[in-house]
């Protein structure tokens, strides 16, 4: 049984790292937060937190034209301020998420290719968000 469980656990160490290599799926986070838990997939992030102040980078995403146009986001927290920031190059876009807040996301003025997200929070809690593209 131990063999058989260590050797699930290397799988997915190894699984981890080949992703974490091959540069697709990395958040990176600054500030302070409790019980707070982040999932970048190929086709969305998820990030659950507590209480959270900060701010969290994707690294470069790799998005076509269809990505762009169903990029997606869903958000519930119980106070403070959530600004979701898409970057490529030098363009931006900031998006101020309300508590509750669904809907798509106006792309317009990004180019298929590498966009970077950043969820910047302020004193937020009880957070919630799906980010699907």
């Amino acid at each position: 049984m131990f063999k058989k469980r260590m050797l699930m656990l290397c799988g997915v160490m190894l699984l981890a790292f080949v992703l974490v290599a091959c540069g697709r799926l990395s958040v990176s986070f600054s500030g302070s937060h409790r019980n707070a838990v982040s999932n970048l997939t190929i086709d969305g992030w998820t990030y659950t937190a507590n209480t959270i102040n900060g701010r969290a980078t994707t690294n470069n995403l790799e998005l076509t034209a269809d990505n762009l146009s169903q990029l997606h986001v869903d958000a519930n927290f119980g106070g403070g301020t959530i600004l979701l920031e898409l970057i490529q190059g030098d363009f931006g876009r900031g998006l101020h998420l309300a508590d509750d807040f669904s809907g798509y996301v106006d792309t317009s003025g990004f180019e298929p290719g590498e966009i970077r997200l950043r969820l910047v929070f302020t004193n937020v809690q009880n957070m919630d968000i799906s980010i699907r593209w």
